[in-house]
């Protein structure tokens, strides 16, 4: 969906691919990037399994951090797999901050609210009026980002967003 342009407009000029000339598989990392309303994003940043941890994904996105730098931008956006992990490190070692998530803003406010019918159960009153007080904060959160979602289901998914 990259180059057809489905995921956003495609930014060839920016995205980036290393590879190692005259080796039987020469591709070793990709990051493509792609532009949208809300600014440009790294749609994939792959690297090959026996060359991971080693830099190159990290030195792609420099590289294109630059390059941003240089056309005015001043944030970039990642989108990742929530249960990746190893992407979620490698983007808060980065510097990357994760955004707000819709599908996890949901769960938290469902877990708040069972975690206040338990403690009103077992008739903890501090407690429950802390938790009440953070269901208030999630919910106002979960009322943002419902509306974005209606105008832009991008906008309430799991991204990271890295400010320079």
């Amino acid at each position: 969906h990259f180059l057809d342009g489905k995921r956003g407009l495609p930014q060839l000029d920016l995205s980036r691919v290393a590879i190692i000339p005259k080796r039987k598989k020469p591709f070793v990392a990709a990051c493509l990037v792609s532009r949208y309303k809300y600014g440009f994003k790294n749609e994939i940043l792959f690297v090959r399994p026996q060359f991971q941890n080693r830099g190159i994904g990290t030195a792609l996105v420099s590289n294109v951090i630059n390059d941003l730098r240089e056309i005015g931008e001043t944030f970039l956006w990642s989108e990742y797999q929530i249960c990746n992990e190893q992407s979620a490190k490698w983007h808060e070692k980065f510097g990357f901050v994760e955004e707000p998530d819709i599908l996890v803003t949901r769960l938290r406010y469902h877990f708040l609210k069972c975690e206040i019918w338990r403690n009103e159960k077992l008739g903890c009153v501090a407690k429950t009026q802390k938790l009440k007080i953070s269901l208030e904060k999630v919910e106002a959160e979960l009322d943002v980002l419902a509306k974005l979602e209606s105008s832009d289901f991008n906008a309430a998914r799991s991204f990271w967003r890295y400010d320079f």
